[in-house]
């Protein structure tokens, strides 16, 4: 936590992506008496990896038991409209043809607010079929009341966060993040299991929400959908982590991204017989200096999973201004 000026009028401190602790904490996922994320690190590890052992049965013969639908998401503005970058279009490309390789076709959609905004882009991703987020059925209205209004005040990563799970709730598949590229197939995968999602990247302790697989209603998608309207609209019951975090880069982060994925992860995997998995953060973030052949870091790759992606991580999301503290003399609301 960072301290805040003594003469604050709401917290002593706020919460950045290095309080993951304290947010376990708060979510119950662990004791509060817990001092260290190693002290737990066992236990948490056994609950993202129950069902590794599963990856060693022949699925080649096995159907789908997630859709294999890949869902990409880009929002701008029509005062400042951006393309999805080169760099980065090249890699959905060539995630489109990396999950097709063993000759299954997949449904790519790209979703957005505006289509004729980036004319480039939809001409590059021409098999994409591309969506308005009013495509997708909103079963709360508050998560797109929440979406309009981050769009509207350019903050995409927050609204990226209120679509990514009512597409994977409607529709089911693989939702990645602009900046994710893999190596192969993911067949295995998403034949295996209801759930898959990745420990993030670098530093980080949370489990990425920037790639995420799911049938359609998986429960810990619902989790989620519930769990951001508790954070991002400030209520009696919202945790301290969503309603102060230090920026807007940290709301995204602890509110409605990893930080709320990871304990919606921890405190509802594995129900109704689902078999869910968060992989070693090698296998399918890998760090921005992944290669094919990954180093295998020992301390985040208790399997031997070889990595099949990376992340760059560059959060080109964010507007300039954005690591700003944030006041609390208000409601904190999007």
């Amino acid at each position: 936590m960072t301290k805040l000026n003594q003469n604050s009028k709401r917290n002593k401190y706020c919460y950045t992506f290095r309080d993951i602790l304290d947010v376990l904490k708060q979510e119950k996922v662990v004791d509060k008496h817990v001092l260290s994320m190693r002290e737990i690190e066992d236990e948490l590890q056994g609950i993202r990896l129950k069902y590794v052992s599963e990856l060693d049965k022949d699925v080649s013969d096995k159907k789908y038991k997630i859709p294999p639908i890949l869902h990409v998401i880009w929002f701008t503005s029509a005062d400042n409209p951006r393309e999805i970058s080169q760099h980065n279009i090249d890699k959905i490309l060539n995630n489109a043809e990396m999950l097709q390789l063993n000759g299954q076709p997949w449904k790519l959609i790209l979703w957005t607010n505006d289509h004729t905004l980036i004319p480039n882009t939809t001409e590059q991703l021409k098999e994409f079929e591309v969506k308005h987020f009013d495509e997708v059925t909103f079963s709360n209205p508050v998560i797109r009341q929440n979406l309009v209004k981050a769009i509207k005040a350019k903050d995409y990563g927050i609204a990226s966060d209120h679509l990514r799970y009512p597409v994977l709730k409607e529709y089911g598949g693989l939702y990645t993040d602009v900046d994710q590229k893999f190596f192969g197939s993911l067949d295995k995968f998403m034949k295996t299991y209801h759930l898959f999602s990745n420990l993030e990247a670098a530093e980080f302790n949370f489990i990425s929400n920037g790639v995420v697989a799911a049938v359609p209603n998986h429960p810990i998608i619902d989790k989620a959908l519930e769990a951001i309207e508790r954070n991002m609209v400030i209520q009696e019951n919202t945790p301290n982590y969503a309603k102060y975090p230090c920026n807007l880069f940290e709301k995204s982060v602890l509110a409605s991204g990893p930080g709320m994925w990871s304990a919606t992860f921890y405190n509802n995997a594995h129900q109704k017989g689902m078999k869910d998995i968060v992989f070693d953060r090698h296998v399918l973030c890998g760090g921005t200096q992944a290669k094919d052949h990954d180093p295998l870091d020992e301390n985040y790759n208790s399997t031997n999973i070889p990595s099949i992606g990376f992340q760059d991580n560059k959060t080109t999301w964010l507007k300039k201004g954005d690591g700003d503290l944030i006041k609390y003399d208000n409601d904190f609301e999007i």
